[in-house]
């Protein structure tokens, strides 16, 4: 940096060569730029790249819930900033082009909250289960369990938690496309607040299956069953005050992923990864596009989704609930700009199973198609998420999902 005394450049800000005349603390400064880079997309930097896929995408799948994840977030920084800032230096999967494109993502330890409350901490047992710091001193999980019996034991034994603070249990399945092998994630979202008063099953708040016990004398709470199921799980004590709400710092705690990291975390998968950016080729008006490559920026941003019953209409974004599912019903989803074409499939994977659309069409930003008759009629029909496939590449949008209050209409 140095200081600029010619009545010329006084006030100036321009670039000048290979510096910048700018203005500071009332004087005219001038300072070099820095080199140019020439190959900006050189496989090193590839390398680091790359691993933001993963990121983007699981963070895609998890927004529903994140809005008070991060107690330490600046005012002006992003929940979606803030996520990324804390996970892609440790973040160690690779996924290809086609891959990321396609919504694909991989469960990892990442870190979905941070904040000053005491964290959970879990380790696993002998028999399966990851049991929690969370103390119960005694059985206290029945069918008939309450609400507030559980929080009372809660109290109790746990100075750290309050009455008003909430459990937070979320759920990430690892999935995989059967005709493509895409991985993705399913991700389902429970709590419960601790309410000594609280006469309600607590089993209407969080599936019987996640939660049990652990311990010979004394028993901590557990979560169970859910380790069965390949994929992770992270459970987050918050408490809000004043309008300002306050979390613990969770990890995702990983179930059976072994397998599924080490395929994607290794050499080969970064090298695959690097070559479908295609870093080589850095000739004048070159292009990447590939035959498979269908405009991902086009179709991972979905604005809204729309189902219509015999005039009735329902439109969501993030938790998709229909009172009841007819064949000849028409489903509409609606993209961030003009698709390309008419998909070749659309499929909608629901709680009652898969609906596979027929009669497909585009329209602008739209893309449609018709139940089959060969599906038939179901009531309480909650959308998990929806695969559209363009030249041969398929996409998946995921919806926000519950296991239990299904309620009529759109949420």
């Amino acid at each position: 940096m140095a200081i600029v005394s010619s009545m010329w450049l006084k006030g100036a800000k321009k670039r000048l060569g290979g510096t910048v005349i700018y203005q500071a603390m009332g004087q005219t400064r001038q300072r070099e730029l820095a080199a140019e880079v020439s190959n900006p997309r050189t496989e090193s930097q590839m390398g680091q790249r790359v691993k933001w896929a993963n990121l983007v995408n699981l963070y895609r799948a998890n927004r529903s819930w994140m809005k008070y994840a991060f107690e330490t977030k600046k005012s002006n920084q992003s929940e979606y900033n803030k996520f990324m800032s804390l996970n892609v230096a440790s973040s160690r999967i690779y996924l290809t082009k086609n891959v990321a494109n396609a919504g694909g993502c991989i469960v990892d330890s990442y870190l979905m909250t941070q904040g000053s409350l005491p964290s959970i901490e879990f380790v696993p047992t002998s028999n399966g289960y990851f049991a929690s710091n969370i103390v119960l001193t005694e059985n206290v999980l029945y069918p008939s369990t309450t609400v507030g019996y559980f929080s009372q034991a809660i109290l109790q034994n746990n100075p750290a938690i309050r009455e008003g603070d909430q459990l937070s249990f979320v759920r990430l399945t690892q999935m995989s496309n059967a005709s493509t092998g895409v991985p993705y994630v399913v991700v389902r979202e429970y709590e419960v607040i601790i309410d000594p008063n609280n006469n309600a099953k607590l089993w209407d708040y969080i599936p019987e299956e996640y939660f049990s016990e652990w311990g010979a004398d004394t028993k901590y709470l557990a979560i169970g069953s859910a380790a069965g199921k390949v994929g992770g799980f992270v459970m987050i004590l918050s408490r809000t005050i004043s309008g300002k709400t306050y979390v613990s710092s969770q990890r995702v705690i990983l179930v059976g992923m072994d397998a599924f990291i080490d395929a994607w975390s290794n050499a080969t998968a970064l090298q695959a990864a690097i070559d479908s950016y295609g870093v080589t080729d850095d000739a004048f008006l070159s292009s990447t596009y590939a035959a498979q490559d269908s405009q991902a920026a086009t179709l991972l941003s979905l604005l809204s989704a729309n189902y219509n019953n015999e005039g009735t209409e329902y439109t969501s974004w993030s938790r998709f609930v229909l009172p009841s599912v007819d064949d000849g019903d028409i489903f509409t989803f609606k993209f961030n700009t003009d698709i390309p074409s008419a998909p070749s499939a659309i499929k909608i994977q629901t709680n009652k199973g898969d609906i596979q659309l027929t009669d497909l069409a585009r329209a602008g930003r739209n893309a449609t198609g018709k139940v089959p008759e060969s599906w038939g009629s179901k009531n309480d029909v909650v959308i998990i998420s929806v695969t559209v496939t363009y030249d041969s590449v398929e996409y998946s949008i995921l919806f926000r999902t519950q296991n239990s209050d299904f309620v009529q209409g759109i949420e």
